[in-house]
């Protein structure tokens, strides 16, 4: 989670949000961002290692490896982690 927020913090142009809920017996938790969003063609790699999208070269700030990370912690636990983007009409990530 904490991973997912520091990413949303770095790309956001003035909010990010983080909620929880309950949904079927099973906690869903979610971190949105209003940020430039991530390309439809990235988002299946989103979570490869090594991944860094090239559609904002000056912003290269990690290694390819959080969202790798966050990705396999998460199956490890038995959950699941997805990213939505456009969120909003001008961009926008949310992360499941």
């Amino acid at each position: 989670m904490a991973n997912l927020v520091e990413n949303a913090l770095k790309y956001a142009r003035r909010e990010v949000h983080v909620g929880a809920a309950m949904s079927s017996g099973q906690p869903v938790l979610w971190v949105e961002d209003d940020g430039p969003g991530i390309a439809a063609e990235d988002l299946p790699r989103v979570f490869e290692r090594l991944f860094m999208s090239s559609r904002y070269p000056a912003r290269q700030m990690g290694s390819g490896l959080g969202l790798a990370i966050v990705g396999e912690l998460v199956a490890a636990m038995g959950g699941t982690v997805r990213a939505e983007s456009p969120v909003f009409a001008d961009g926008g990530t949310r992360w499941w």
